[in-house]
């Protein structure tokens, strides 16, 4: 694969762009940035008819290596292929960088209210982070506030350098 991704395309670090180096049809022309985005936002280039993610072919263009199985990007802009903004990640910790969830009806990661099912006690907000396949709770809490604090220091002692918090 590497073999042919080098006659098709050179990488430019700087900008993060995956360049055509020959022509391909009536819309690829050789010095043509390659690619479009998807829904998620990450850039696909087709490859013998087959979608490949622009952060991967950077990634192999720029280590002459198969990328491994999760690429982080480090600003979280999915467009943003410049090999200073890709990392090597496992799923936990590219899922660490990740902002909280669209069905996260708290908008705060590692975070969700417990109704009571007591009538007479209040709910509590639980906290909680997936580790691998390993799901660590990290306890209830009076507020949202308490339940964030825990899941952040989980979270950032596990994750390092690839939590993010926001």
């Amino acid at each position: 694969m590497l073999d042919k991704l080098n006659v098709l395309f050179v990488y430019d670090e700087v900008l993060g762009n995956v360049v055509r180096k020959i022509d391909c049809g009536k819309k690829c022309k050789a010095g043509q940035v390659a690619g479009s985005k998807n829904g998620q936002g990450y850039i696909e280039i087709k490859v013998d008819g087959k979608s490949i993610g622009a952060h991967r072919i950077a990634w192999m263009l720029y280590y002459k290596e198969n990328p491994p199985e999760f690429i982080d990007h480090i600003n979280r802009d999915p467009s943003d292929n410049r090999i200073s903004n890709l990392r090597a990640a496992t799923k936990s910790q590219n899922g660490a960088n990740r902002v909280a969830l669209s069905n996260n009806n708290a908008g705060i990661k590692g975070c969700y209210f417990v109704k009571s099912k007591n009538p007479n006690m209040a709910g509590a907000w639980r906290a909680q982070c997936r580790v691998g396949k390993k799901l660590h709770d990290l306890g209830r809490h009076k507020t949202i506030e308490l339940a964030q604090e825990a899941y952040n220091k989980f979270a950032s002692s596990v994750f390092g350098d690839y939590y993010n918090p926001a």
